[in-house]
């Protein structure tokens, strides 16, 4: 059964299914993705998160990101201070020797023994004074005032330039959908997605689906980044998904296009539309060899390996190691 789904965001991210970024984590960690919960931190994709929002979904902006003067800190440095304020109780009192262990047991900063260098590593103004920023924010992501005038300008630019513009502001012909949630079976498998945009041309009779991205490369480099993120896996189970709700739901007898891209470029301060032909398509669903002869997996074998790791929770390591008793060099 296909539907779209009329619920928050939050209760979508709670929906007990594979997405796709539960398959991005499966193809990198095997069974420890069910398991463990990653977190992706970098600054490149809270600025994606924060334009999508003032794009998408501008209404719950303030809700969701906090502005504050305080410098963001960065690796490991950002990725300590962002456990204790996701896992402690940060209004209660947090001492130095709290950290030194908490960065001991996280094994961060190379593995450094000598409690004095340890300790230099975190205990500065930047660590700190982002701990008060993330106390002050309640809960909401934390940027600096500079991050909002840079989100602000680019929307700017997505919703005036020639690429993207006519997104942004349709014509009457051109029916735009945002944040579209649905629950579909793909392969035996419930998965559910939630697409930034889904375009219905109604002149034209297609229907369109689209991911924005915020990337911190040249607009050049992005074909190499689709590739080495697993992009193809998002593009290929968004637009089956998008197919069998075409099918099962919308029934207006329109054509579904490739999948596309469309990317916001910081450096370039210009947006592009990448188009995720057929070719692609398949490789996403069914797998390739890469360029140095290795076997991808595609969303396919990836939902038989969701299957897998569900019904066999004991398995600590990749399903090939258990089925497969000798394995090519």
């Amino acid at each position: 059964m296909t539907e779209r789904l009329n619920i928050s965001e939050s209760e979508y991210r709670g929906l007990p299914m594979p997405s796709y970024s539960l398959l991005k984590r499966i193809d990198e960690s095997g069974p420890r993705a069910l398991k463990y919960s990653k977190k992706y931190d970098s600054e490149a994709i809270d600025f994606g998160s924060l334009l999508d929002c003032k794009l998408l979904c501008p209404q719950e902006f303030n809700n969701k990101f906090y502005f504050d003067a305080t410098e963001k800190p960065t690796a490991q440095l950002l990725e300590l201070a962002d456990y204790i304020c996701d896992n402690w109780d940060i209004t209660q009192t947090i001492t130095k020797d709290m950290v030194l262990d908490l960065s001991s047991e996280l094994e961060l900063f190379g593995g450094v023994k000598d409690e004095v260098k340890r300790l230099a590593k975190f205990d500065n103004d930047l660590f700190w004074n982002y701990i008060d920023a993330r106390e002050s924010a309640l809960g909401k992501t934390v940027f600096t005032p500079d991050t909002l005038s840079e989100c602000a300008e680019a929307e700017i630019i997505m919703k005036t330039h020639p690429n993207t513009a006519w997104i942004f502001n349709p014509s009457k012909d051109i029916e735009v959908l945002t944040q579209v949630m649905i629950t579909t079976e793909i392969n035996g498998v419930e998965v559910k997605i939630m697409a930034d945009i889904i375009i219905l041309d109604h002149l034209n009779k297609t229907i369109t689906p689209y991911d924005l991205k915020a990337t911190e490369m040249h607009m050049p480099a992005f074909k190499h980044h689709f590739v080495k993120m697993g992009y193809y896996l998002q593009g290929s189970l968004y637009k089956e998904v998008v197919s069998n709700w075409m099918r099962d739901e919308l029934q207006l007898g329109y054509v579904l296009e490739d999948f596309k891209f469309i990317v916001y470029s910081r450096p370039d301060k210009l947006p592009f539309i990448w188009n995720m032909g057929s070719e692609w398509h398949k490789k996403g669903l069914y797998g390739f060899e890469n360029v140095f002869g290795e076997k991808e997996k595609g969303v396919y074998e990836l939902l038989d390996d969701y299957m897998f790791y569900s019904q066999h929770p004991e398995v600590e390591v990749d399903r090939k190691f258990i089925e497969n008793k000798i394995l090519e060099l």
